[in-house]
Parts: C-alpha cells; structure tokens; sequence
C-alpha cells in the first residue's frame, strides 16, 4: 500500500485510471473471405458471426459454468488466449464441431484485448482441425488467419 501512495503522490502520476469496456469490431471486412470479427471476450460473440473468423481474448480453457462452445454460432475459425497455461480445452471442444482453433500465448498478446492477440500475438497451440490446415505452434495469429481464409471454400 505504501509503493501504491508513494506512486500516486509522485509528480506527474495521475490517479485517474482509464475506463476499459470490452469491445466486438470487425478486424477484415470480408472483402477477401469471411469477415475477422474481434470480441474481447468469448461473451461477445453473437449469433451474427455464424462463418466468421473471431479473435478472441478469452482464456482457452472452457468454463466449470460453459463447458462447451455450446450454442455460439458456427463460426469459420476461433483464437483465444493460453493465459500462461496448456490446459486449452477450448480446443479439442471446437474440433467435435470441425471448427479450426488455437491459442495465442499471453507471453505475446494481452488478455482481454482481441486487437493485441489478432495484431501481436503468437500461437502456442493448435486443434486438430486447424493442425490439418497446416497450423502450428510459432506462427503468427494474422499467418493462421491467411491459412485458415485460404482454405475457405
């Protein structure tokens, strides 16, 4: 509690702290392939992103509350975040409904942000579905996009 008094008393420190509202946007229009909708949070997306590609910043790991993609629509391909950690069941949940799927490693995009996973992030695992793509582990979250766009048909 002292570093924190410390910080907000120093010069030039600001106690006001900028507001973030999780966020849907479209990354690509869909002018080449389907559209790449961005959704800070799996929450986010909506029936509407049936054959989209969403980058999502959510975990990988399905919720104790949703343990399935579930209902959510049946979208072209879907990125998420590892959170630092391999438990990814996510993945193999989206490979019962032939969806394409992988993570981006936290250590490369920030949690909670689609933008940054879409734009910076590095993928650290892959499912079987986006594997038979020629997906791997080490390519960036943009080169699975193209690969998944360009076996769209």
């Amino acid at each position: 509690m002292a570093c924190a008094q410390a910080m907000r008393a120093a010069p030039g420190g600001s106690s006001d702290i900028p507001v973030y509202e999780e966020a849907r946007f479209v990354i690509r229009d869909g002018a080449v392939g389907p559209i790449v909708r961005g959704c800070d949070s799996v929450s986010l997306v909506k029936d509407e992103d049936e054959g989209a590609v969403v980058i999502t910043a959510s975990h990988g790991e399905v919720l104790a509350t949703a343990p399935t993609w579930g209902n959510r629509p049946q979208v072209v391909a879907a990125v998420f975040n590892d959170a630092g950690s391999t438990r990814v069941s996510r993945l193999p949940d989206l490979d019962t409904r032939a969806i394409p799927a992988a993570t981006v490693a936290t250590v490369s995009a920030r949690i909670g942000d689609a933008r940054s996973s879409y734009e910076d992030g590095v993928i650290s695992h892959v499912n079987e579905a986006a594997a038979a793509l020629g997906a791997t582990a080490g390519m960036t979250c943009i080169a699975f996009v193209d690969l998944v766009i360009d076996n769209t048909g």
